[in-house]
């Protein structure tokens, strides 16, 4: 049995966060600290707040990742049985079976998540460029990797990414 942290309903969609996301929220917490700690001078700067905003980003990146599945999914039409996050990411449950999604459709909503990232990503760049040498500037880099990472991650074409499904749907395609 999973223990939820919170379930609520939103747009009519049963969402819940499981209490093993706090695992992934410290974890979160304690790699940008020792990021930002090794990039940012000593400045007397709160370290511990900046980490905590870096963790909080990166678990909206999280949130965002599967929104843009699930918008992507709602503009097409396809409904969305419910969404979760956990210790090892999040998820979009949708009501159908995947093979009756027509393939463009699919590749479409697979794509939209790691999209997403990248987008972030590469915001971050921008923004960081504009910031001075600070623990703030490091937070905006720490998210920018993280955010870069996650959306080609997602993109390899391995069985727990969004890559396997547009591969998948790629070859299905060319068939």
């Amino acid at each position: 049995m999973k223990v939820r942290l919170i379930m609520i309903n939103l747009w009519g969609i049963l969402v819940f966060v499981e209490y093993s996301f706090l695992i992934f929220f410290v974890g979160s917490f304690g790699v940008s600290y020792f990021y930002i700690k090794w990039r940012t001078a000593e400045t007397g700067e709160n370290l511990f707040f900046w980490s905590f905003v870096a963790a909080l980003f990166t678990a909206l990146s999280l949130i965002a990742h599967e929104a843009g599945h699930a918008v992507i999914a709602y503009i097409l039409g396809i409904e969305i049985n419910f969404a979760g996050i956990s210790w090892w990411g999040a998820f979009v449950n949708i009501r159908v079976d995947r093979e009756e999604i027509p393939l463009l459709h699919d590749l479409l909503i697979s794509a939209a998540g790691p999209l997403v990232n990248i987008f972030i990503g590469i915001t971050m760049i921008f923004l960081a460029k504009r910031l001075r040498q600070s623990a703030k500037k490091n937070t905006a880099r720490f998210i920018r990797t993280y955010n870069i990472f996650t959306g080609l991650f997602n993109l390899l074409p391995i069985g727990i990414a969004d890559g396997y499904w547009i591969v998948k749907d790629l070859v299905r395609m060319l068939q």
